[in-house]
This record gives structure tokens, C-alpha cells and sequence, in this order.
């Protein structure tokens, strides 16, 4: 009987196909850690680029309604008309308008018309007014307006994916005429 006195040194068949499995697993579980998070950072970008965008447009939109004397006129969803009275006793009418299809409010000063002075917000996918009186009841003859709630929505596709979100304030018509 021969022994063989030399040491084998190296991995067999079996323990490289071993190795390369998990090798193979731990990859494909990073690289899934990190396409998650690739697509979440996406999200939360878009995310806040659509706060940010429908915040600005708001805060426009309020500012002028606190400054407005009246609401002149509106079409639910679509365009608000607002009067404001400058200090210089000078009238402007401003006019607030939702275009569905480009879904971006737009605002014009008249008497600039028709040229728009703004895109104040985008990805906007509705736009909502409310009128109230002083007392706090709804009033739907813009006219009678003392507060006006506005509440736009908006809508980020990242991947097919909608992510909506709205925003909405309670504004009072600072310098109303009663």
C-alpha cells in the first residue's frame, strides 16, 4: 500500500461553488439595498420639489389675497380674479388661473393682460376655493368673501409612481371695503 506523504493544498469543487453562491448573495443583497435607496432618494427629491413648488405658489397666492379688497370673480378649479388696491390709488386686478394642461398656476396683473407675469407653481393637479364670511359661515357669492380658503393638490411621477400631496390656507381680505 502506497500513502501518499505530500500534503494537498487548495479547495476542492464543491467549496468554490460554495464561495461563488455566496459571494453572488451578498452582491445582489447590496446591490438591492442600494437601488432602494437610489429610487427613496428619488422619491423624497421629487417629493420636495412639489412642496416647494405648490408652498411658493401659496404663499404668492395668499399674499395677494390678504392685500385684495375683493374677490371679483372665480371659477372653481380654474381661476380666481382677485382686486387690489395699491397705495398709489392705482386698481390692479389680479388673476389667478389653473391650466390643466400644462398643470402650472399662472398669474397675470392687469392691466398687463394677456401677458402672464408668472408660473407661481407646478405639478399642480387641482386648485380649490372657499368663501367665508366674517363669522366664519361659507358664503358661496365671492363678492360677500371676508376669508377665502385656497387648496391646491399636486401630484410628483417618479417611476410611475404618483406621490400627491395638498396644501390649503385660510386667508383674510385685509383691506376689504365693507
Amino acid at each position: 500500500m502506497k500513502t501518499n506523504s505530500s500534503t494537498r493544498s487548495g479547495f476542492t469543487l464543491v467549496e468554490l461553488m460554495i464561495a461563488t453562491a455566496l459571494f453572488v448573495l451578498v452582491t445582489a443583497m447590496i446591490l438591492m439595498t442600494f437601488m432602494g435607496l437610489t429610487e427613496s432618494t428619488t422619491a423624497t427629491t421629487a417629493n420636495s420639489e412639489m412642496n416647494s413648488s405648490i408652498r411658493y405658489g401659496l404663499d404668492i397666492m395668499t399674499r395677494d389675497i390678504r392685500k385684495s379688497s375683493a374677490v371679483i370673480g372665480y371659477n372653481n378649479g380654474y381661476w380666481i380674479i382677485l382686486r387690489v388696491e395699491e397705495p398709489s390709488s392705482t386698481t390692479t386686478n389680479l388673476f389667478y388661473r389653473y391650466n390643466d394642461q400644462i398643470l402650472k398656476i399662472v398669474d397675470w396683473h392687469w392691466p398687463m393682460w394677456p401677458y402672464p407675469s408668472a408660473v407661481i407653481a407646478s405639478g399642480v393637479t387641482n386648485i380649490f376655493f372657499t368663501f367665508y364670511k366674517n363669522d366664519g359661515t361659507p358664503t358661496v357669492i365671492s363678492s360677500q368673501a371676508d376669508m377665502v380658503d385656497v387648496s391646491i393638490a399636486t401630484v410628483a411621477n417618479v417611476r410611475s409612481k404618483g406621490y400627491e400631496d395638498s396644501l390649503k390656507a385660510r386667508v383674510k381680505l385685509r383691506n376689504r371695503n365693507l
